[in-house]
């Protein structure tokens, strides 16, 4: 009888043990299913976005994300136009000086007008002759040893007489520039050009004048006789003048500022100029 009751005890024991075991179950089943209050069956029961979903599916809201965690996106640096690699210029021809630092092309603005000289007291003591003022009557030996006056080279309507010494970089781009720069666009306008070849021998400016043209004379000036004239020091020195040789703009060094000033000061008195009237026709009895 012991043995019976001690049998029956072990298998409520047993049983015990199994319903507990079966109510921690269906527990666990219950996060996952749900009696359904209108056919007694069962729904499956949304369960909580699994970690390996992307954030580009729809069925997941925005994952936020701490401090610590927050992703980093890379922004591309924006563009620099002037760290752009730079253009390559147009070559040089042959026998033509490089232009020197600081003498840029010259730009041409649309109003063109002579602009005032403006100088420190140094510089413009160094003038012997200034705007408004007429060249001094000048007679200077030519390239081939001729000895000429400088009017006798005037142009019609306005002079560009440049005083050199030749041992500058910016004294040979200028006259690199005066052939296709003022010859070739303002010579059959009336504009003429005048290189004056200070404290330079002979066969320098012999060798001068083949490389510039013929279209511009030049002159020798040996002595520097011609030069103490017009200045007392600094080369190279640009006239610009009217047909009666009177001093309209000049300029004692050679920069971008000059020649656009210079390209200004030609087409402004070219715009302005009254244009030349025609001679009368003489009567058919005086032919």
């Amino acid at each position: 009888m012991a043995i019976r009751s001690g049998r029956n005890w072990t298998a409520g024991l047993a049983l015990g043990l199994a319903m507990a075991w079966g109510i921690a179950v269906v527990g666990c089943d219950a996060e996952t299913e749900s009696p359904h209050p209108a056919d007694g069956g069962t729904k499956a029961v949304e369960t909580k976005p699994s970690p390996s979903r992307t954030s580009d599916d729809p069925a997941r809201p925005p994952q936020k994300h701490s401090a610590d965690e927050a992703p980093t996106t890379k922004t591309p640096a924006p563009k620099n136009p002037a760290n752009k690699a730079p253009v390559a210029g147009k070559p040089v021809p042959a026998g033509q000086p490089k232009r020197p630092p600081g003498v840029a092309a010259a730009k041409r603005p649309g109003k063109p007008r002579i602009s005032p000289v403006l100088m420190s007291e140094q510089h413009r003591k160094s003038c012997r002759v200034f705007v408004g003022q007429e060249l001094p009557q000048i007679e200077l030996p030519d390239a081939s040893g001729k000895k000429c006056k400088l009017a006798d080279a005037y142009g019609k309507k306005l002079t560009v007489v440049m005083f050199c010494g030749g041992n500058l970089l910016t004294e040979q781009q200028e006259l690199a520039d005066l052939q296709p720069e003022i010859v070739g666009r303002f010579g059959d306008k009336g504009v003429s050009v005048i290189v004056v070849a200070v404290g330079q021998p002979q066969a320098a400016v012999e060798s001068l004048a083949k490389r510039i043209g013929p279209k511009v004379p030049v002159f020798v000036d040996a002595k520097r006789e011609a030069y103490k004239q017009v200045a007392t020091q600094y080369l190279p020195r640009t006239y610009l003048l009217d047909a009666a040789g009177k001093i309209l703009w000049l300029d004692i060094e050679y920069t971008a500022t000059t020649r656009r000033q210079l390209d200004e000061a030609i087409r402004y008195v070219l715009m302005t100029a009254t244009p030349e009237k025609a001679a009368p026709e003489k009567p058919a009895s005086q032919k």
